[in-house]
């Protein structure tokens, strides 16, 4: 990632975030606020998650956190609420090299069905579900359908098929009619990004391109960082952003190798 590029951008979306909060909780300043991220990454067949549910030392740096593990693909969330209030947990289950995000909650009737669904998968799904606890139903339910499929088990799935669990989970909102309350759905395997984007605004960011060797790389907190490309998703409930590429709601997936493209 190019943290010359990614620093400004994810100050400006806190900035917004922030200001969004204030107006809402009609609260003249929100520089006093408490903040809370998570960050996940996948590397080969390793995941990581690292957790500041709640950041009391102000020097505490998102970026480094972002920047700390030797990875190509990282999903990471922050959210902050207004004075000493504790932010809600943000949760991204695991399994394998997969990691999963949810950026919103769908309605109760709509958690009930992801729920139900995680009582038809197998065994060894059904137990590390049970392990992950509340909140991940929604992750296993697309586990579930991608194994349906026989793509759990193979080396990296392509994206074409990581697309169609995701499609076959929307079917199953939508046969039931929760198709307006879907949540955002985040899945990587360390290769392929993918979404269900059900609801809010999203857009898709890239840095421009690097004119320098590959070797080469931006200086971030006195490391070197290697030159490749990065993508931000930026999901609003509330306001489209006016810069990036806007994405409508459906199914998509990016490369790792290929941020620029987006598939449907």
């Amino acid at each position: 990632m190019e943290a010359v590029w990614l620093d400004p951008i994810l100050r400006t979306r806190w900035d917004a975030y922030a200001r969004a909060a204030a107006s809402r909780l009609g609260t003249a300043v929100f520089a006093a606020h408490s903040q809370a991220w998570t960050i996940a990454t996948v590397s080969g067949n390793e995941t990581l998650v690292q957790s500041r549910p709640c950041v009391k030392d102000g020097s505490a740096s998102f970026l480094e956190d972002l920047f700390r593990p030797k990875t190509r693909c990282t999903l990471a969330a922050y959210t902050a609420v207004p004075g000493s209030t504790r932010p809600p947990p943000i949760r991204v289950p695991r399994f394998q090299r997969w990691v999963g995000l949810s950026t919103s909650d769908p309605r109760e009737d709509a958690a009930e069905l992801a729920d139900d669904l995680c009582t038809e998968l197998p065994g060894f799904l059904r137990r590390a579900h049970e392990q992950a606890g509340e909140h991940s139903s929604l992750f296993f339910a697309f586990l579930g359908q991608l194994h349906a499929n026989g793509a759990l088990g193979s080396v990296f799935p392509t994206a074409l098929r990581v697309r169609h669990a995701l499609g076959a989970l929307f079917e199953h909102f939508r046969q039931a009619g929760h198709h307006t309350a879907l949540p955002n759905l985040m899945v990587t395997d360390g290769r392929t990004f993918a979404m269900l984007h059900g609801n809010g605004h999203v857009s898709h960011e890239i840095p421009p391109q690097v004119e320098r060797p590959p070797q080469s790389g931006a200086v971030l907190m006195g490391r070197h960082v290697a030159a490749a490309s990065a993508i931000v998703l930026t999901a609003s409930t509330t306001n489209p952003m006016t810069d990036g590429c806007s994405i409508s709601p459906g199914i998509f997936s990016v490369s790792a190798d290929k941020p620029r493209d987006i598939s449907r």
